[in-house]
C-alpha cells in the first residue's frame, strides 16, 4: 500500500517563532466518523500563537500542527460516512491541524461552505461568527431595538459582531483605532462609527444598553458608555477599581466562553442570504508561516480577519465569473469601500464595484480586491 504524504507547519517543542516548521509529514487516515479534508485555507487566530508560544497550555503532543478553523474539499470518507461526501466543500472549526495539506476530521464538526464566500474567507468563518453569536445572544441576551457598542470593531470577532447585531435589529455602534477603518465598519452596517481615542460621551454614545469590550480601548471606556444595569462583554478580569463600578452600577458581566446555541450550518445560512459577509485583511501562504515576523504581528492592526492559504480558489465556474463581471458597467462608490463586500480600498487602488449579483465575489488570488472587477475613479 502506497504511503501519501504532505506539507505541514509543525511544532516540536514551545517556543518563538524559531519553532514553526515547515516539514513533510504522512498524510493523515480518516478514522470512523472521519472525513479526509483537503485544506485550501486555515484561518489565523490568537489562540495559535499562545498554544504555540506556550501561553495557551492546550492538550497537545509534540510535533503538534496548529490551526483551528478551516475550508477545503472532502477528499475521502473514513468507516461509516458516505462516500458521497467525496468532492464537498467545506468549512470547519477544529482542535489542532489546519495548518497542513490535508486533516482529517469528525463529521460533525464541518458544515457546507456558503457559496458566497470563497475557501479564502470561508476558513476565517468558523471561530469568529460562533464566538460573536455566543457572545451577543447566548451569554448576553441582545433583542431587537436595544443599543450595542463594539470596541474594536475591525477585529477578528467584534467584525461577525457588529454585522450579527445588526441583522438581529439593534443600533450597532463600532470603534476603530483610526479614522481609515471607518468606512471599513461603516460597510459592515454599523449605524455609528467612532474612534476609541476620543471621548465616547461626546459623540453621544451613553447609556447604551451592551458593550462588546475589544480591541486598545480601556475597559473604563466601555463602563462610562454603559447604562445603569447594562451588560458588559469582557474576557479579561476588571481591576479593583472597575469591579467597583460594575457592582455601584449594577452591570452584568458576560463572557465570549461556552457553547454556542447556533450550529455552523445557521451561520452559513446567514451568509448565503448576505447577512455575514467575511472580509480578509491579511494572508499568507504555508511557507511563509515560519517566517520569524508575520504571524504574530497579522492579528494586531489588520481591518478584517487573517488567513493562510494554501490553495486559490479555481472552481469549475471561473471562466463564467470572469466573464461577468467584466460585464459590468463600473460605478464610482461614495467611499473608499466595495459596495458588494466590506473591503477598504489600500495601496492606491481605485474603487470597484461589481453589477454581476450573482458573482459578487470573483476568483481571485488570495492577496488584492477581485482583479476581474470593472474598475473606476473614486468619487
Amino acid at each position: 500500500m502506497a504511503t501519501h504524504t504532505m506539507w505541514a507547519i509543525r511544532i516540536h517543542r514551545y517556543g518563538g517563532p524559531e519553532q514553526i516548521m515547515l516539514e513533510e509529514t504522512l498524510r493523515p487516515v480518516p478514522q470512523a466518523g472521519e472525513v479526509l479534508v483537503r485544506v485550501h485555507a486555515a484561518g489565523v487566530n490568537p489562540a495559535d500563537w499562545q498554544i504555540i508560544t506556550g501561553v495557551m497550555k492546550e492538550p497537545v503532543t509534540f510535533p503538534f500542527t496548529p490551526g483551528i478553523e478551516m475550508a477545503g474539499v472532502v477528499d475521502a470518507a473514513g468507516p461509516g460516512v458516505s462516500a458521497d461526501l467525496i468532492g464537498h466543500a467545506v468549512l470547519g472549526q477544529i482542535p489542532h491541524g489546519a495548518y497542513a495539506e490535508y486533516v482529517a476530521v469528525p463529521l460533525a464538526a464541518l458544515a457546507r461552505k456558503p457559496q458566497a464566500v470563497r475557501f479564502i474567507e470561508a476558513a476565517a468563518f468558523p471561530v469568529g461568527a460562533r464566538t460573536a453569536w455566543r457572545a451577543l445572544f447566548d451569554n448576553a441576551g441582545l433583542t431587537a431595538g436595544q443599543r450595542v457598542l463594539i470596541q474594536g470593531a475591525t477585529n477578528g470577532v467584534s467584525v461577525f459582531a457588529v454585522q450579527l447585531a445588526k441583522w438581529k435589529g439593534a443600533q450597532v455602534i463600532g470603534t476603530v483605532a483610526t479614522a481609515a477603518h471607518r468606512a471599513f465598519v461603516r460597510a459592515l452596517g454599523a449605524d455609528m462609527v467612532v474612534e476609541y481615542t476620543t471621548t465616547l460621551r461626546d459623540h453621544g454614545v451613553q447609556d447604551v444598553d451592551l458593550v462588546l469590550h475589544g480591541g486598545a480601548a480601556p475597559l473604563s471606556s466601555s463602563l462610562a458608555a454603559l447604562r445603569h444595569g447594562g451588560t458588559l462583554i469582557a474576557n479579561a478580569s476588571p481591576g479593583p477599581a472597575e469591579q467597583e463600578e460594575i457592582q455601584a452600577r449594577g452591570v452584568r458581566v458576560v463572557t465570549s466562553r461556552g457553547l454556542a446555541s447556533a450550529s455552523l450550518e445557521t451561520l452559513t445560512r446567514l451568509a448565503d442570504e448576505g447577512a455575514l459577509t467575511v472580509p480578509i485583511g491579511k494572508t499568507f501562504s504555508l511557507s511563509e508561516v515560519p517566517r520569524p515576523t508575520p504571524m504574530r504581528r497579522a492579528v494586531r492592526g489588520v481591518a478584517g480577519l487573517c488567513c493562510v492559504w494554501w490553495k486559490i480558489d479555481h472552481t469549475s465556474n471561473a471562466s463564467s465569473l470572469e466573464r461577468a463581471c467584466q460585464r459590468s458597467r463600473p460605478l464610482a462608490p461614495a467611499s473608499g469601500v466595495c459596495r458588494c463586500c466590506p473591503w477598504p480600498r489600500s495601496r492606491g487602488q481605485s474603487a470597484y464595484r461589481c453589477r454581476a449579483r450573482t458573482f459578487q465575489r470573483a476568483l481571485t488570488g488570495p492577496h488584492d480586491h477581485p482583479r476581474h472587477w470593472s474598475q473606476s475613479s473614486a468619487a
